[in-house]
């Protein structure tokens, strides 16, 4: 894995987020080698309903409106069936006889159909746990670096008038 490091490596500078108490002077930085993959991904939307509540309407839209039989179809027990039935009925976007209305006609075809453009942007991955790091950046922020005789870096912060080293 040190093969893939070199004390040549760009490093990334996200910013601290400091928890509330801590003042700015007490941070710490730490540099943490991760490996970075380049992906393409849905773009992030508010979706109107669940995936689950998607499901049942869409089962509902099939004309099965009996939710054992809605339970049976999906693979969920039929109480958590009729727990998103009634959610449905209660937005409106299903009749009392289980049909979808209009609007639930609607919100179906729209959240089947989305067809957003995907977004470029950057993951990160723990190089010895294999782990996916809960990030996903679009832009990457080089931090600025001066290079020590021993090879390790200086953090360079602040400002070009006012540079600090970390």
């Amino acid at each position: 894995m040190a093969a893939l490091f070199q004390l040549d490596s760009p490093v990334l500078h996200f910013g601290p987020r400091l928890p509330a108490g801590v003042r700015y002077s007490q941070r710490k930085f730490l540099l943490w080698p991760a490996l970075m993959y380049r992906v393409v991904a849905p773009e992030v939307r508010p979706r109107r309903v669940n995936i689950l509540q998607k499901a049942v309407l869409g089962m509902c839209r099939a004309g099965i409106t009996f939710p054992p039989r809605i339970g049976e179809k999906l693979r969920i027990h039929a109480d958590l069936a009729t727990l998103i039935l009634s959610e449905l009925l209660q937005r409106g976007l299903i009749k009392p006889d289980g049909l979808p209305t209009p609007a639930g006609n609607e919100v179906f075809e729209d959240e089947a159909l989305d067809m957003r453009p995907p977004v470029t942007g950057h993951v990160f991955q723990d190089p010895w746990s294999g782990d996916l790091w809960p990030r996903f950046v679009q832009r990457l922020d080089y931090a600025e670096l001066d290079r020590r005789e021993n090879g390790f870096p200086d953090l360079i912060l602040g400002t070009k008038g006012k540079p600090r080293r970390e």
